[in-house]
């Protein structure tokens, strides 16, 4: 009997389908100028989230009402929080006094945090990957609908975000301006939340340890040169 050679069928080739015209563009402009697309992120973000609760709340945040109320006595220190967001809520009542202000006073602090983490990222990513960067960290609610009542979790955003560009850039360049404002930072985060002790004890800890492994490693050869 003959044999039958039963063959398998030819597998049909299926034809990608194509990226829509405007998202190719898209993603082909972002990697010709990540800068550029950075900036509109940033100019999106802020209108959006200013304009947004300006439009839709009928009224202030709870904690923005306190800002009014905290702010004008202008002291130094409270029993309850540090006073740098309630001053400026102050300023900017006495310079517009409108509830957009406030609302952008809010993302202003947004936007300088989303530059420093594009700022740390680039080196170690190139653009692209610092701008996807901040559009993930942009997925913390923190960021978005949370920012708008403008406390002190709101302020620490960019001294918290310049902390770390400092602190990887001093490390890395071993440049004094670097570790000069690493201390700025730290001094605006206390003036924004005494929270920032949790941000200070870790570096505090790398830097020790860095220096414990130094003198180890000193030692270490110095003994076997002996």
């Amino acid at each position: 009997m003959a044999e039958t050679s039963t063959s398998a069928p030819a597998a049909v080739p299926v034809a990608a389908s194509p990226s829509p015209a405007w998202l190719s563009g898209l993603i082909g402009f972002i990697e010709r100028r990540p800068r550029a697309a950075f900036g509109g992120f940033l100019a999106l973000h802020f209108t959006v989230w200013t304009a947004l609760p300006a439009l839709l709340y009928a009224n202030l945040p709870l904690d923005l009402i306190e800002a009014l109320v905290y702010g004008r006595e202008w002291q130094l220190g409270y029993d309850k929080l540090p006073p740098l967001p309630w001053w400026l809520v102050e300023i900017a009542h006495r310079l517009l006094g409108t509830d957009a202000a406030y609302y952008a006073l809010a993302q202003a602090a947004v936007v300088i945090a989303f530059i420093f983490v594009f700022a740390t990222a680039r080196p170690l990513v190139g653009a692209v990957g610092a701008l996807v960067a901040v559009v993930i960290v942009d997925g913390l609610h923190y960021f978005q609908y949370t920012a708008v009542k403008f406390n002190h979790d709101v302020i620490q955003l960019p001294f918290w975000a310049l902390a770390g560009y400092t602190f990887h850039a001093a490390l890395t360049r071993g440049r004094l301006g670097h570790w000069f404002l690493l201390g700025v930072a730290f001094g605006g985060a206390l003036w924004a939340k005494y929270f920032v002790v949790i941000l200070a004890a870790p570096y505090a800890l790398f830097m020790l340890f860095g220096v414990l492994i130094f003198l180890g490693y000193y030692l270490w050869a110095a003994g076997v040169k002996l």
